[in-house]
């Protein structure tokens, strides 16, 4: 696989930002704030305040540490996204297109979107959040990113939100609003399972005329619980939505018939250096981004797969005795283990 990269667009935008808006926040203090947030993230959840975000020396952290990050899985999930939707002419291509990023944080979805590659010239974005601090942020933030990787183009139209997601959804539907794109980034985790009912209310707000009637991507923690959670709204959802990535079939997953397995995907990436440090510090990759994530069309049958079922596969385990395990067709197959190890999440075509 090819490392997935930030744009040199993004670290200027980025490290201008950090220097205005938070100038005590110096090297020494971002990384004893990063400390405590991932000891959080990774110990007790509850240990951060619902709304983390909106304070200071917090949200200082996450931009320079965990928003990057964040920013290469979506990028890393959009781009085999939009590939694969392509070969089915199932990427919208509106002469306006409708974002609307759900529990946006600082942007992380939006941003990797507007790196994603070409775009209409005129883009609608809508992000909802319940952290106002942290709204008013990312709206800047998508607007200067924007600006820098898009010289020439208007600025998008970015309304925000503040709301919890739910009541916002309903509001959604009931006012009839509606949008070619929806993007979920590091949200649903915070959400007792089972997810298939707030996935259903985002499916509902895609627009039908688009190609396979909008499509909706999700990305989560590369994390046991999180993971199966989001393919079991996947196996529950299958027959009335049309999966594009990461699966390779139309078919429930053989992974959530067994306990100790999940599906996610791991690819090289190439780390801003202070994230590299902190990463190392703290015993975290540095070399790799690992996600979870489920892109869909809201539509059953929207188009065939690109390619034939029993010949397309993903690598679902890491290396292993008797040969990486490969998922075609919805089962459970060996590779030879004289094979060459691949990273989790790489596409086979026999």
């Amino acid at each position: 696989m090819t490392p997935v990269a930030l744009p040199q667009a993004y670290l200027d935008v980025t490290s201008a930002f950090m220097n205005e808006r938070f100038p005590q926040a110096t090297p020494k203090k971002v990384a004893g704030d990063v400390q405590r947030m991932s000891d959080a993230f990774t110990a007790d959840r509850e240990e951060l305040p619902g709304s983390y975000l909106n304070h200071p020396p917090s949200r200082s952290a996450y931009l320079a540490f965990f928003h990057p990050q964040q920013v290469l899985r979506a990028l890393s999930a959009i781009q085999e996204t939009r590939r694969r939707a392509e070969l089915r002419g199932l990427w919208p291509k509106p002469d306006v297109l409708r974002v609307v990023d759900l529990g946006a944080g600082l942007g992380a979805m939006t941003w990797a979107l507007l790196a994603s590659g070409d775009l209409p010239e005129q883009i609608e974005i809508t992000l909802v959040d319940h952290q106002k601090s942290a709204l008013s942020d990312a709206r800047d933030l998508v607007l200067r990113v924007a600006a820098a990787l898009r010289p020439g183009s208007p600025p998008p139209r970015v309304r925000t939100a503040v709301s919890q997601l739910q009541p916002w959804l309903d509001k959604a539907a009931a006012e009839g609003w509606r949008y070619d794109i929806a993007l979920l980034g590091g949200v649903l985790n915070e959400i007792k399972p089972p997810w298939a009912p707030m996935i259903q209310c985002v499916l509902a707000i895609l627009d039908g005329p688009a190609p396979g009637g909008g499509l909706m991507l999700i990305v989560e923690p590369a994390l046991p619980p999180f993971a199966r959670s989001l393919v079991e709204a996947r196996d529950e959802l299958v027959g009335s939505t049309t999966t594009i990535a990461p699966c390779t079939h139309a078919r429930t997953c053989p992974l959530l018939r067994l306990r100790k397995d999940w599906c996610f995907t791991v690819r090289p990436a190439r780390l801003p250096p202070f994230v590299i440090e902190q990463a190392r510090r703290l015993g975290h990759q540095n070399e790799e981004v690992r996600y979870a994530f489920w892109a869909a069309t809201p539509r059953a049958g929207a188009a065939l797969p690109e390619h034939p079922e029993d010949r397309h596969g993903r690598i679902v385990s890491d290396p292993v005795p008797g040969g990486q395990v490969l998922c075609v067709a919805g089962e459970r197959e060996r590779r030879d283990e004289r094979a060459p190890g691949l990273r989790r999440g790489a596409l086979l075509r026999r």
